[in-house]
């Protein structure tokens, strides 16, 4: 787990781009290596910087708890949103709390 001050992992909520956009699109993934394969697919087709068009493209995963890998791959992209719920929690409810989670689980601390 990352340290609190680790300015190389954005905190929950954060995405580290300050840039005015048209719109900012956030999907949903999760800390497994079925979705880590499924972020690599995005990155490599539609989610290039130069398909962007004004429109910021983020995953957003739930950040309590995450693996090392996919802190290291939040790391190495900077292209993922954590929200404060525990990255554990099964597939069925994670929607609904991800969700949640963007409108009030936000804080300034890291995963």
């Amino acid at each position: 787990m990352a340290a609190a001050n680790d300015s190389t992992v954005p905190g929950f909520c954060e995405c580290g781009d300050a840039q005015a956009r048209l719109a900012v699109l956030g999907v949903l993934s999760q800390d497994t290596a079925e979705n880590a394969a499924l972020r690599t697919a995005s990155r490599d087709t539609w989610m290039r910087p130069s398909l962007g068009g004004g429109i910021l493209s983020l995953f957003v995963m739930r950040g309590i708890g995450l693996s090392g890998r996919a802190l290291q791959e939040a790391r190495a992209h900077g292209d993922t949103v954590f929200v404060s719920a525990p990255s554990a929690t099964s597939y069925k409810t994670a929607r609904q709390q991800c969700s949640q989670g963007l409108g009030v689980g936000c804080s300034g601390t890291r995963p």
